[in-house]
């Protein structure tokens, strides 16, 4: 009984904690300018029930919040080829992956 209590005391504590963790960036499939601010990526297309839905390229490295995102793209298990800039001073209610502007873009499958 007394454990059950203690487990309560720190549930509030453990419910915020486990929300709480570092924002990984995603490392680019292939770097195309010397400055590393555009990148050529291959990724999955998945979307995230977030903040009334986010979508999301994963790739082999990581994940991408893609900013511009054409409509056509957002199909979910939608493989595609995306050149995306890194997006400066740009926030989201999302905050699920590195964010990036979509330049362009390719389905592949």
């Amino acid at each position: 009984m007394r454990t059950l209590g203690r487990v309560a005391e720190f549930a509030p504590l453990l419910m915020i904690l486990s929300g709480c963790h570092p924002d990984v960036p995603a490392k680019p499939a292939r770097v195309v300018s010397p400055d590393q601010s555009v990148q050529r990526i291959i990724g999955t297309m998945h979307l995230l029930w977030i903040e009334g839905g986010c979508w999301v390229i994963e790739t082999n490295t990581g994940r991408i919040q893609p900013l511009g995102l054409p409509e056509e793209f957002k199909l979910e298990g939608l493989v595609v080829r995306a050149t995306v800039r890194e997006a400066r001073n740009v926030m989201t209610a999302c905050q699920v992956g590195a964010l990036r502007q979509v330049e362009s873009m390719e389905k592949l499958r």
